[in-house]
Parts: C-alpha cells; structure tokens; sequence
C-alpha cells in the first residue's frame, strides 16, 4: 500500500485498502479476486477467491485485508456492497510473478 505496487510475487501476502470519501450504507462488502488469461486477450477464466465480510460502525468508510495468490498470472479485484451486487465499488488489476 505504501509503494502503490501492482505487482507481487507467488505466496506474497498482498495487502489492499479499500477507503471511500461518503460511508458506505451497507452491512458488508464482497470481495472477489478473478483470474485474467494474457493469452485471450485478458479475458477473465476463473474466479479464485470470493468472501463476504461485515463492516463494523467504525469501517463504514473503508474495508482492508490482505489476499495471497498461489498461482502466477494476471488478476482482477472486485469490491462490492452486498446490497449492491450488480454495481462494484471498485475494480482493481494486479499481476503476479
């Protein structure tokens, strides 16, 4: 978080922070982690992680956690309210090496 990589290597502990300016006005957030496959043009094949997580009163302007990936390649990270499942909060790239 401190060096905004986007880049971490395989069983790396990747931290990420999720802060927003308005609280958010849900009980929990969805965080999911996607595969992207470089050789189809970046196309998304698998999902390799999803959790749902409660906000506490005192996290109702930011979630943070950290995810480990297991596996080289290029992924998505996709941060939804769980009221709101057809709109994400936020939508990041990361690849790992």
């Amino acid at each position: 978080m401190l060096d905004n990589s986007s880049e971490f290597e395989v069983g790396q502990k990747i931290y990420y922070l999720f802060a927003t300016e308005k609280p958010l006005k849900t009980d929990g957030v969805r965080v999911r982690v996607l595969k992207r496959d470089d050789k189809a043009q970046g196309q998304i094949t698998k999902m390799v992680y999803s959790s749902d997580y409660r906000l506490f009163k005192d996290q109702i302007y930011y979630y943070n956690d950290y995810v480990v990936m297991h596996e080289a390649g290029t992924y998505c990270m996709i941060i939804h309210a769980k009221n709101r499942l057809d709109k994400p909060l936020v939508v990041g790239d990361f690849k790992v090496k």
